[in-house]
């Protein structure tokens, strides 16, 4: 989902978009500390660093991670 608001001058006041992933992990995600030399292991800690709001919703199928961007001033 991607969505803005004009301001009066015609200019971009806020943009915002949410991304969904799905999978069949049952496992919530948790942050982690990778060392310099892992092949993996930072993609959480971007996400927690970069969005606004993230987290994990558990269903039947697995589970589904989200995060929010807001465009900040």
């Amino acid at each position: 989902m991607l969505g803005h608001r004009h301001g009066d001058q015609g200019n971009v006041a806020d943009l915002a978009a949410r991304v969904a992933d799905a999978g069949s992990s049952t496992t919530t995600p948790a942050v982690r500390a990778s060392a310099l030399a892992d092949d993996g292991g930072r993609g959480l800690w971007l996400v927690d660093t970069l969005a606004d709001e993230w987290g994990f919703q558990h269903d039947k199928t697995g589970g589904l991670a989200w995060f929010r961007l807001t465009e900040h001033d």
